[in-house]
């Protein structure tokens, strides 16, 4: 009996890292040159609600697997906060490699879809948004029925839209998990808000900014300062902003990253960004500098 108890769990991993699923199931076998251990997180852009899973990286390797009927879309999110997409089937093995000193070149093999992402992420290195964003309208053409013009088309096209000119009332959520509208009806002169994240280093530098603008401008009345994480993990960023309890700087997080709504819904890009809007919910500055988001407050106040 335990000599059967030990064969078992070595049979399931052979099972898992030799051939492939079959059925409706896939799996991503990755390699990360230059990371022995760590977490990387993955999202599937199909979920009506976003579904974030945490892979382990074990000796450079890692595997990730499930069940699905069509051709899919599955987002890998890396702590520096760049994102990488990967295509998986039903009954497909898909292999991803890359290097850590140079994700964005990256190779990803096993399908028809990742040939074609590939293709299109070659032809449109060093563009610009615009230039990208036409080349995703030819691909869609040329490609109508690919699961990777569904996939631009999400990313490049429906989010390619006009800026907003007023900050939407968006439902954010707590330190003690209560939900919290961002609009009161009863606004401060001016609100910063600010977008973050604690696997992003530069987000630092914002949050030591954002703690020094409170301190020069104290009344709430005059600027109310709302903060809102990117953070999948919420117990990091709990820890990271217990100390702001006492100092008039709100801090929210949903844990679902780039598929929050709070995200989504004003068309957030990059990380750290800001906005800074007045009583009525314009918005006054945008961008994602430190140094100018502290000019722009100075320069209202």
């Amino acid at each position: 009996m335990k000599l059967l108890k030990t064969i078992l769990p070595l049979v399931s991993l052979l099972m898992l890292m030799g051939c492939g699923p079959g059925g409706s199931s896939f799996r991503i076998k990755g390699t990360l040159i230059g990371q022995e251990g760590g977490e990387i997180y993955v999202y599937n852009t199909e979920y009506g609600s976003a579904r974030f899973d945490t892979i382990r990286v074990d000796e450079g390797h890692f595997v990730y697997g499930g069940s699905i009927s069509e051709v899919t879309p599955y987002i890998l999110l890396f702590p520096n906060a760049m994102e990488q997409v990967v295509f998986a089937g039903p009954g497909e093995v898909v292999e991803y490699s890359a290097n850590v000193t140079n994700l964005s070149n990256y190779t990803v093999d096993g399908n028809k879809e990742n040939e074609l992402m590939t293709e299109f992420r070659k032809k449109t290195e060093g563009h610009s948004e615009e230039e990208i964003v036409a080349e995703a309208k030819q691909f869609i053409k040329s490609f109508p029925e690919s699961a990777v013009s569904y996939y631009l088309e999400d990313v490049y096209i429906r989010k390619n839209k006009k800026k907003p000119t007023n900050l939407p009332d968006m439902t954010l959520k707590s330190r003690d998990d209560k939900n919290v509208k961002l609009w009161s009806g009863k606004e401060s002169q001016y609100t910063l808000t600010v977008y973050w994240a604690t696997w992003m280093l530069s987000s630092y530098e914002f949050m030591n900014r954002i703690r020094s603008i409170r301190a020069q401008h104290s009344d709430k009345n005059d600027l109310r300062i709302v903060v809102i994480s990117l953070d999948v993990e919420r117990y990091r960023w709990q820890e990271e902003t217990r100390r702001d309890s006492t100092n008039n700087i709100e801090h929210y997080c949903d844990g679902k990253a780039w598929e929050s709504p709070s995200i989504t819904s004003v068309g957030i890009s990059t990380v750290p960004s800001y906005f800074i809007t007045n009583a009525k919910h314009k918005i006054l500055h945008r961008g994602t500098d430190a140094d100018q988001m502290g000019k722009d407050v100075d320069g209202l106040l």
